[in-house]
């Protein structure tokens, strides 16, 4: 999914929430392992495409169940699939803006429910980064 980075990071902590209630269990990256994988997939998408793996690059849809694929390696409506990524994550970036406090506000109340101190540290990353993006 090529999405802003404020939007992936804040969904590790939506599908985390909505697993919990869903299964009563969820899997949780911590956001500097997050940060890692963002920041290479664009390197890692490359090498894939020049070995001929195939590819896809989604944005989200209006309806959060049905992205909208913009590139896969036999329609090129991108020169390739790096600027098909970079395409999503800035338009990701200006409409994500507007739904990312109230998303962190979401997140704040639900984990809230779970009383776990392990999540602190890592949602004053997320608050900042978040504060950062809604006040450019």
């Amino acid at each position: 999914m090529a999405t802003c980075k404020e939007q992936s990071s804040i969904s590790i902590y939506l599908r985390y929430i909505e697993n919990l209630k869903k299964y009563t269990r969820g899997r949780i990256l911590t956001i500097s392992n997050h940060d890692k994988h963002y920041e290479k997939l664009p390197i890692n998408l490359n090498k894939l495409e020049k070995l001929g793996f195939p590819i896809e690059i989604f944005i989200r849809g209006k309806i959060s169940r049905e992205p909208i694929c913009i590139y896969n390696n036999e329609k090129y409506s991108f020169e390739n699939v790096n600027d098909a990524l970079q395409f999503g994550r800035d338009n990701s970036s200006k409409s994500y803006r507007k739904n990312a406090k109230e998303d962190m506000e979401y997140v704040l109340k639900e984990l809230k429910k779970f009383n776990n101190s392990y999540f602190e540290p890592e949602l004053e990353i997320l608050k900042k980064r978040i504060f950062n993006f809604t006040n450019l």
